[in-house]
């Protein structure tokens, strides 16, 4: 088994290193592999850059489940040792519990990138087996945890396309790996 610290650091780390090359960046899809007592993190080259980080898990996800010859092939191109994946992205949020409602009750009108208090902050989000891991970083700032599965004291969960793509596209390649 995984030790859980190991795992956090590993997270950490990565988002550390795409803080490394500047903001502005395309979303990076990760693998995280063991092999025997070693963890790593490695970025999937993809043939194009990733334009929508969610669409393209979303995508990837069902076609690696609904196509056994995809599935096969990219399971395959990921290599032995798989214990998760993990999407490094940019995005617009606000922190603000007011604001934040105001966001949600007006997302059709007037969406978030153009709130007078968005900021704009990376997220390095991790699907792991039993555990998801996300660390957001508001430009400029230091690193934070928002949301650790394994130690839901705030009652938090991480929702929407990314984190659920992210769950979809581990279990169809844990999947094709047992077959």
């Amino acid at each position: 088994m995984i030790q859980n610290d190991v795992l956090l650091s590993l997270v950490f780390q990565t988002e550390a290193e795409a803080d490394l090359h500047g903001w502005d960046a395309p979303p990076n899809l990760i693998i995280f592999r063991q092999r025997g007592p070693v963890i790593s993190a490695n970025v999937v080259t993809t043939p194009e850059p990733i334009a929508d980080a969610a669409g393209y898990l979303e995508e990837l996800a069902w076609a690696v489940t609904a196509h056994p010859i995809v599935g096969a092939s990219f399971v395959s191109g990921l290599g032995p040792g798989v214990v998760g994946l993990g999407v490094v992205t940019e995005a617009w949020a606000v922190s603000d519990p007011t604001a934040l409602e105001q966001v949600r009750n007006s997302r059709l009108t007037r969406p978030i990138s153009r709130h007078p208090q968005r900021q704009e902050v990376r997220i390095m989000s991790a699907a792991l087996p039993g555990r998801d891991l996300c660390v957001q970083r508001i430009r400029g700032s230091e690193p934070a945890v928002f949301y650790d599965s394994a130690d839901d004291a705030f009652g938090l969960r991480v929702e929407g396309r990314v984190p659920a793509s992210l769950r979809a596209l581990l279990s169809a390649v844990h999947a094709h790996s047992l077959n």
